[in-house]
């Protein structure tokens, strides 16, 4: 789960709610206040948090 500076802090702690209540064994979650709403769809991809992470989560599944 990831957080932008658009949500101003409220998205993670509603994921992890979520994933308390959830039959999701674990999460992961990213902040990164220094990107907008709109950055993790067009930011390039050495300064783009999402891409960076999500790729990382991807290989550790296969």
């Amino acid at each position: 789960m990831g957080e932008t500076s658009y949500a101003k802090g409220t998205i993670v702690p509603a994921a992890r709610r979520v994933v308390a209540d959830s039959r999701v064994p674990y999460a992961t979650y990213e902040t990164d206040a220094g990107m907008n709403h709109l950055d993790p769809l067009f930011a390039a991809e050495p300064h783009n948090t999402l891409t960076r992470t999500l790729a990382r989560f991807l290989t550790e599944l296969g």
